[in-house]
């Protein structure tokens, strides 16, 4: 039986790539304006900031070659993120036919680990009338800045928020290479004390995702919100 699925929120259900490029807009603006002149071509527009910034394992390897970052320039930026992202107002719409699915799937313990302020995501998922589909919100705010995604510590902490033992069936449905990293070290650290746990980890490729290049690959792969609902309805009905 499914205990709780879990989800990645950027590119999973929020579609917040014209937030992210405007709230990193504003980061570089604020560190030193010459970083927008020329204007880093992950920049130019949300269709190139949602493709490039895809090709980087972690935001600080894009803010150094894309971005043309110093170290020093890159520790600024840092506590900058959390205040433009919660001062921006860019919509982070729900992906379509997400909201149809999280209505389907109300039943089910569901919670979001993520490396964004948890506040920023309740208020979008509030505007999206979906935060009551998620009984645990994760993010950099709730673990210690160096035991963020892909360490295993807000899936742990998700679990906690949820009440739920750290042993079961869990689903885990992202778009990063970093999701199935994620999945794989929480599944690992459950297994330390619960050897009978297991985490599906299912890549969800709605965004433009492309697996083949991950170093690790997922368990599942959907194409489409609609597809995701027919895997794990086969799943629910598995265990039942």
């Amino acid at each position: 039986m499914i205990s709780a699925i879990l989800w990645d929120y950027d590119g999973t259900l929020i579609d917040s790539a014209a937030k992210n490029r405007a709230v990193t807009m504003e980061v570089l603006r604020r560190v030193d304006p010459a970083l927008l002149s020329p204007l880093p071509t992950a920049l130019v527009s949300v269709d190139s900031y949602r493709a490039i910034s895809r090709r980087y394992r972690n935001w600080t390897e894009l803010y150094a070659d894309n971005y043309r970052m110093s170290p020093e320039q890159t520790a600024l930026a840092t506590p900058l993120w959390a205040p433009c992202q919660q001062a921006d107002q860019t919509p982070s719409p729900l992906f379509a036919g997400v909201r149809e699915l999280l209505r389907e799937l109300e039943h089910v313990p569901m919670g979001i680990c993520s490396q964004n302020a948890g506040d920023t995501m309740r208020r979008a998922l509030r505007a999206e009338d979906a935060e009551q589909y998620f009984g645990a919100v994760t993010g950099f705010d709730t673990v210690g800045m160096y035991r963020q995604k892909p360490k295993p510590d807000t899936f742990l902490k998700c679990l906690e928020l949820l009440k739920l033992p750290p042993e079961g069936t869990f689903v885990y449905v992202g778009d990063q290479a970093d999701d199935v990293r994620f999945a794989r070290g929480a599944e690992q650290e459950l297994k330390r004390t619960h050897p009978s746990t297991s985490v599906i980890c299912i890549a969800a490729l709605w965004s433009d995702a492309e697996t083949p290049s991950w170093p690790m690959q997922p368990d599942l792969s959907v194409q489409t919100p609609e597809e995701l609902g027919t895997v794990l309805r086969q799943l629910l009905e598995k265990g039942d």
